[in-house]
């Protein structure tokens, strides 16, 4: 709860217009906090995606995946 008042303080502080929340796919901490941070920002109307990667192994990289969806993010918050 503390760690999502903070995300949550600071994004006010900042005002910032949207989050981008990279996830490591392997990861069950970040992957289960994944849901937790969006919640938090919606809930001060900030709009987030999520972007699942993998930070060991390249083969396992989308780049038109992730281009896309960080293109219709960034559509949607214009």
């Amino acid at each position: 709860a503390k760690r999502i008042r903070t995300i949550q303080d600071l994004s006010l502080e900042y005002q910032i217009d949207g989050a981008i929340n990279p996830c490591h796919w392997g990861c069950r901490q970040g992957t289960g906090a994944r849901g937790l941070i969006s919640k938090g920002l919606k809930d001060i109307n900030v709009p987030v995606l999520n972007l699942e990667i993998d930070c060991v192994d390249s083969r396992n990289l989308a780049k038109g995946q992730i281009e896309t969806r960080v293109e219709a993010f960034l559509e949607m918050m214009s």
